[in-house]
């Protein structure tokens, strides 16, 4: 499948951030048509400050919640300048996060997120009609 030129924008933010960014270790990643998969990482000595979502209203620097927001908010701008429509949204609220645990898990994932475009047919809360990221499986860095 080829991406659209806003799967393109996901794409390029995804690899653009960890040069970008100082803290955070983009691994595996995958992206779906109204949705992205990935797993970011960070160094051992950072501790809890990487998944502490907020702080009252504001993002922990180099914080997971900061990272993403980081990533949604530029995806967002250049999707909209694109299509010409300045602050709309292009992404859900929130995100899914889980702590991944040793190397059998992190491989265990990694599978899921690169197999996860094969199960898109059966998929319940696939929106038919609309496609926002057209699907790659797309593996990196």
């Amino acid at each position: 499948m080829e991406l659209s030129d806003f799967g393109y924008i996901v794409q390029t933010e995804w690899y653009w951030s960890e040069l970008m960014r100082p803290e955070p270790v983009l691994d595996a990643f995958v992206i779906m048509s109204n949705h992205i998969h990935g797993i970011v990482g960070f160094e051992r000595g950072v501790g809890a400050q990487c998944i502490a979502p907020l702080r009252g209203r504001q993002r922990q620097p180099d914080s997971l919640a900061s990272v993403l927001g980081g990533i949604k908010s530029t995806i967002t701008r250049q999707i909209n300048a694109v299509r010409g429509t300045p602050s709309v949204s292009v992404w859900q609220r929130n995100y899914y996060e889980r702590v991944i645990r040793g190397e059998e898990k992190l491989q265990a994932i990694r599978e899921y997120i690169f197999l996860n475009p094969l199960g898109w047919d059966e998929d319940s809360e696939k929106p038919y009609g609309r496609r926002v990221f057209p699907s790659r499986v797309i593996i990196g860095p």
